[in-house]
Protein backbone atom coordinates (compact mmCIF):
# COMPACT_ATOMS: atom_id res chain seq x y z
CA UNK A 1 0.00 0.00 0.00
CA UNK A 2 1.40 3.54 -0.82
CA UNK A 3 1.27 6.33 1.72
CA UNK A 4 -0.06 9.54 0.46
CA UNK A 5 1.76 12.56 0.98
CA UNK A 6 -0.29 13.88 3.79
CA UNK A 7 0.27 10.67 5.35
CA UNK A 8 3.91 10.53 5.46
CA UNK A 9 3.99 13.92 6.69
CA UNK A 10 1.57 13.34 9.48
CA UNK A 11 3.56 10.19 10.45
CA UNK A 12 6.60 11.91 9.80
CA UNK A 13 5.99 14.67 12.09
CA UNK A 14 4.75 12.72 14.48
CA UNK A 15 8.17 10.72 14.72
CA UNK A 16 9.74 14.25 15.06
CA UNK A 17 7.05 15.32 18.15
CA UNK A 18 7.43 12.18 19.74
CA UNK A 19 11.54 12.10 19.58
CA UNK A 20 11.49 16.22 20.76
CA UNK A 21 9.44 15.71 23.51
CA UNK A 22 8.94 12.71 26.73
CA UNK A 23 6.02 10.83 26.08
CA UNK A 24 4.90 11.70 29.66
CA UNK A 25 3.94 15.17 28.29
CA UNK A 26 2.65 13.65 25.02
CA UNK A 27 0.12 11.64 26.50
CA UNK A 28 -0.90 14.69 29.17
CA UNK A 29 -2.32 15.91 26.08
CA UNK A 30 -6.40 15.73 26.88
CA UNK A 31 -9.13 18.01 26.61
CA UNK A 32 -8.71 20.06 29.88
CA UNK A 33 -12.04 21.02 31.83
CA UNK A 34 -10.44 24.41 32.86
CA UNK A 35 -6.82 26.77 31.08
CA UNK A 36 -4.79 29.44 33.55
CA UNK A 37 -2.06 31.07 32.85
CA UNK A 38 0.56 32.38 35.23
CA UNK A 39 1.92 35.59 33.74
CA UNK A 40 4.22 38.22 35.28
CA UNK A 41 4.78 41.54 33.50
CA UNK A 42 8.54 42.48 33.75
CA UNK A 43 7.81 46.24 33.48
CA UNK A 44 4.94 47.05 36.41
CA UNK A 45 5.70 44.05 38.22
CA UNK A 46 2.30 42.90 38.00
CA UNK A 47 1.13 39.38 38.50
CA UNK A 48 -2.07 36.81 37.38
CA UNK A 49 -2.44 33.40 37.78
CA UNK A 50 -6.32 33.76 36.13
CA UNK A 51 -8.76 30.60 34.60
CA UNK A 52 -9.51 32.41 32.17
CA UNK A 53 -11.40 28.64 30.22
CA UNK A 54 -13.75 26.90 31.97
CA UNK A 55 -15.97 23.97 30.76
CA UNK A 56 -15.72 25.34 27.39
CA UNK A 57 -16.68 29.25 28.62
CA UNK A 58 -14.21 32.01 28.69
CA UNK A 59 -14.32 33.70 31.84
CA UNK A 60 -14.66 37.22 31.54
CA UNK A 61 -13.81 38.52 34.57
CA UNK A 62 -10.21 36.66 34.15
CA UNK A 63 -10.21 37.80 30.52
CA UNK A 64 -10.43 41.63 31.87
CA UNK A 65 -7.45 41.08 34.13
CA UNK A 66 -5.27 39.70 31.45
CA UNK A 67 -5.74 42.15 29.49
CA UNK A 68 -4.98 44.75 32.17
CA UNK A 69 -2.19 43.29 33.08
CA UNK A 70 -0.76 42.88 29.10
CA UNK A 71 -1.76 46.52 28.61
CA UNK A 72 0.05 48.96 27.05
CA UNK A 73 2.58 49.90 29.61
CA UNK A 74 3.74 53.14 28.49
CA UNK A 75 0.47 54.58 27.60
CA UNK A 76 -1.73 52.47 30.08
CA UNK A 77 -3.65 51.73 27.06
CA UNK A 78 -5.84 48.17 27.17
CA UNK A 79 -6.71 46.02 24.32
CA UNK A 80 -8.93 42.84 23.84
CA UNK A 81 -6.20 39.87 23.85
CA UNK A 82 -7.15 37.43 21.04
CA UNK A 83 -8.19 34.18 23.15
CA UNK A 84 -6.38 32.40 20.34
CA UNK A 85 -2.90 33.70 21.62
CA UNK A 86 -3.91 33.04 25.01
CA UNK A 87 -4.50 29.45 24.07
CA UNK A 88 -0.98 28.73 22.62
CA UNK A 89 -0.01 30.30 25.52
CA UNK A 90 -1.79 27.69 27.92
CA UNK A 91 -0.96 24.57 25.11
CA UNK A 92 2.66 25.56 25.07
CA UNK A 93 3.17 25.92 28.76
CA UNK A 94 1.17 22.22 29.09
CA UNK A 95 3.64 20.17 26.30
CA UNK A 96 6.66 21.41 28.29
CA UNK A 97 5.54 21.14 31.77
CA UNK A 98 6.36 24.91 32.13
CA UNK A 99 5.18 25.82 35.62
CA UNK A 100 6.74 28.93 36.46
CA UNK A 101 4.96 32.39 35.54
CA UNK A 102 5.61 33.44 31.85
CA UNK A 103 7.77 36.80 31.98
CA UNK A 104 5.82 39.07 29.53
CA UNK A 105 8.10 41.98 28.23
CA UNK A 106 5.65 42.96 25.26
CA UNK A 107 2.02 42.29 25.12
CA UNK A 108 -0.77 44.83 23.65
CA UNK A 109 1.14 47.79 22.40
CA UNK A 110 -0.71 51.28 21.33
CA UNK A 111 -0.14 52.24 17.67
CA UNK A 112 1.58 55.39 19.42
CA UNK A 113 3.76 53.21 21.19
CA UNK A 114 5.03 51.06 18.03
CA UNK A 115 5.55 54.18 16.29
CA UNK A 116 7.71 55.90 18.98
CA UNK A 117 9.93 52.45 19.36
CA UNK A 118 10.30 52.31 15.60
CA UNK A 119 11.29 55.89 15.56
CA UNK A 120 14.16 55.12 18.55
CA UNK A 121 15.66 52.39 16.23
CA UNK A 122 14.31 49.27 18.44
CA UNK A 123 15.25 46.11 16.09
CA UNK A 124 12.13 43.69 15.78
CA UNK A 125 9.37 46.56 15.98
CA UNK A 126 7.16 46.03 12.42
CA UNK A 127 5.23 48.93 11.29
CA UNK A 128 2.41 46.54 11.09
CA UNK A 129 3.07 44.72 14.67
CA UNK A 130 0.54 41.99 15.50
CA UNK A 131 1.11 43.73 19.36
CA UNK A 132 -1.14 46.56 18.19
CA UNK A 133 -3.99 44.00 17.92
CA UNK A 134 -3.71 42.34 20.86
CA UNK A 135 -2.64 39.31 18.71
CA UNK A 136 0.84 39.09 20.13
CA UNK A 137 3.14 38.69 23.12
CA UNK A 138 7.28 38.34 23.73
CA UNK A 139 7.78 35.87 26.73
CA UNK A 140 10.85 34.67 28.77
CA UNK A 141 10.79 31.45 29.68
CA UNK A 142 13.18 31.63 33.35
CA UNK A 143 14.46 28.03 34.61
CA UNK A 144 13.52 26.80 30.71
CA UNK A 145 16.39 26.78 27.87
CA UNK A 146 14.77 29.35 25.49
CA UNK A 147 16.00 26.79 22.51
CA UNK A 148 13.63 24.10 23.85
CA UNK A 149 10.93 26.52 24.04
CA UNK A 150 11.55 27.87 21.21
CA UNK A 151 11.09 24.17 19.28
CA UNK A 152 8.26 23.64 20.93
CA UNK A 153 6.52 26.87 20.23
CA UNK A 154 7.39 26.81 16.05
CA UNK A 155 5.99 23.06 16.52
CA UNK A 156 2.63 24.16 18.01
CA UNK A 157 2.18 27.69 16.17
CA UNK A 158 1.36 26.16 13.00
CA UNK A 159 -0.79 29.92 12.00
CA UNK A 160 1.53 31.86 13.55
CA UNK A 161 4.47 33.45 14.35
CA UNK A 162 7.34 32.53 16.71
CA UNK A 163 10.65 34.91 16.61
CA UNK A 164 13.58 33.63 18.39
CA UNK A 165 15.58 36.09 20.01
CA UNK A 166 17.83 34.27 22.22
CA UNK A 167 20.54 37.34 23.24
CA UNK A 168 17.64 39.24 24.51
CA UNK A 169 16.46 35.92 25.85
CA UNK A 170 12.61 35.65 24.34
CA UNK A 171 10.15 34.55 22.23
CA UNK A 172 7.74 35.89 20.54
CA UNK A 173 4.56 34.70 19.53
CA UNK A 174 1.21 35.81 17.48
CA UNK A 175 -1.57 34.34 15.98
CA UNK A 176 -1.53 36.35 13.04
CA UNK A 177 -3.01 33.22 10.83
CA UNK A 178 -0.07 31.92 8.85
CA UNK A 179 3.71 30.52 9.67
CA UNK A 180 6.35 32.66 10.27
CA UNK A 181 9.54 32.14 11.79
CA UNK A 182 12.60 34.29 12.25
CA UNK A 183 15.92 35.05 14.54
CA UNK A 184 16.48 38.42 15.96
CA UNK A 185 18.88 39.64 18.59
Amino acid sequence: MEMTRRELLYWGGSAMLVSAFPLQVLSSFKRPLSKKLCLYNTHTGEFAKEEYWCKGIYCPNALKKINHLLRDHRSNEIKSISPALLNLLHTLQTMLGYTKPFEVISGYRSLKTNEKLRKMGRKGVAKQSYHTRGMAIDVDFRGLSLARAHKAACFLSQSGGVGYYPSSHFIHLDVRGFPQRWTGV
